[in-house]
């Protein structure tokens, strides 16, 4: 279905970037052409889990049947265009469908991207096989914005003149959404890791947090725990009476607190205990927000995650 590129050093987006795709797959398709219908969604065959282990995507575009291959990346990945040949003839030879490859690149790019496989012997063409390649940066964070999908939403910090603006109104688009508390709460977590590309956690989680408020959301925030539940309800809207002040600073504390507490309950799978949770306060403390959020996003291991917490 969708893969995320080791060799494209995704890093950090990886997980968020997962799990928004999952919770939004129309809007993935809208982003790639608008004319994409989906079908079915099959499980992968033996041979083609070897070369990734998401899920099948059938499609249909002008009523051609065909499968669908996204890949995510940030860096160049010259292994790239090989790997989606790969998969096209295998899904071909199992399923007799036709693959659409799709290359999206988070980041912008110095060089144009590459769009096909080329195999030569001799200098004489053997065999081509041409794919999409899209780059976020070539896109408006504004016209995003206005499609109303979450996913995009998330996303929009990546995409052309992208600023805290944009992060405050796609708060607002994923919580308009008609998503479940649980889903947007995905998202929001999604769009502050994006939104790491513009500023830091504390101005991303402030930007939040006043479009909250100013647009009286509040009373429908369910989700997001790492932001309300955990201080900024009451510490924004003290802050707002008395000028911004104690409230806020003191709301922002919890926020970025229960931000990270949320991120590392995810990564291990299930709730932090009580002298996991003081374990956190004490690093965030000792090392501050930014550096304990990139622990978190880049230990790939929960094991290793569990042990990284606890330590002295």
């Amino acid at each position: 279905m969708t893969k995320t590129s080791e060799k494209g050093g995704l890093g950090k987006f990886d997980i968020s970037l997962k799990q928004c795709i999952r919770d939004d797959l129309p809007g993935l398709l809208r982003f790639i052409d608008d004319r994409l219908e989906l079908v079915e969604i099959l499980e992968p065959e033996l041979h083609l889990a070897e070369l990734r282990r998401d899920k099948l995507l059938v499609v249909r575009l002008f009523d051609q049947k065909m499968a669908l291959n996204v890949e995510f990346q940030t860096d160049s990945d010259l292994t790239l265009p090989e790997r989606l040949h790969g998969y096209a003839c295998q899904t071909y030879v199992l399923h007799k469908l036709p693959t659409l490859g799709v290359v999206i690149h988070l980041r912008p790019r110095r060089e144009p991207p590459i769009s096909r496989f080329v195999w030569t012997v001799n200098q004489r063409l053997l065999w081509q096989y041409e794919f999409v390649s899209l780059l976020l940066s070539d896109h408006s964070a504004e016209e995003a914005l206005a499609t109303g999908s979450p996913l995009l939403a998330a996303l929009s910090p990546l995409m052309q003149q992208a600023s805290l603006e944009t992060v405050k109104e796609a708060a607002q688009v994923i919580w308009r959404s008609e998503r479940d508390a649980d889903v947007k709460d995905r998202f929001l977590t999604g769009l502050t890791v994006f939104a790491g590309e513009l500023a830091g956690l504390q101005e991303i989680q402030q930007a939040i947090a006043q479009a909250i408020m100013e647009h009286d959301l509040i009373r429908e925030f369910k989700g997001y725990k790492n932001i309300v539940e955990q201080g900024l309800k009451e510490g924004l809207k003290e802050g707002l009476k008395e000028g911004l002040k104690e409230g806020l600073k003191e709301g922002l504390k919890e926020g970025r607190s229960s931000t990270l507490r949320h991120l590392f309950e995810r990564r291990l799978g299930r709730p932090l205990s009580e002298g996991e949770q003081a374990a956190l306060v004490e690093k965030i403390e000792a090392l501050g927000a930014n550096v304990v959020s990139d622990v978190v996003l880049d230990t790939s291991e929960p094991e290793q995650l569990q042990a990284w917490l606890l330590a002295p």
